[in-house]
């Protein structure tokens, strides 16, 4: 992922101005973001359901 931004960006005639390399850059985060959104680590999505049961439930002191 980090090629490709730097690759693109490097090509600054691609872009008329700042604002537009920003607009880019934003929606290459976004689209990456939304890309990786519903993954999580080996193990935890097996734990999800006990750890926000023990999350949910108030702290007894």
């Amino acid at each position: 992922f980090n090629k490709q931004i730097k690759k693109y960006s490097h090509r600054k005639e691609q872009f008329q101005n700042e604002e537009s390399m920003e607009r880019f850059l934003v929606s290459s985060f976004d689209t990456y973001n939304q890309k990786f959104l519903g993954r999580s680590h080996k193990g935890f999505q097996q734990a999800e359901g006990e750890l926000e049961q023990m999350l949910s439930q108030p702290m007894e002191n």
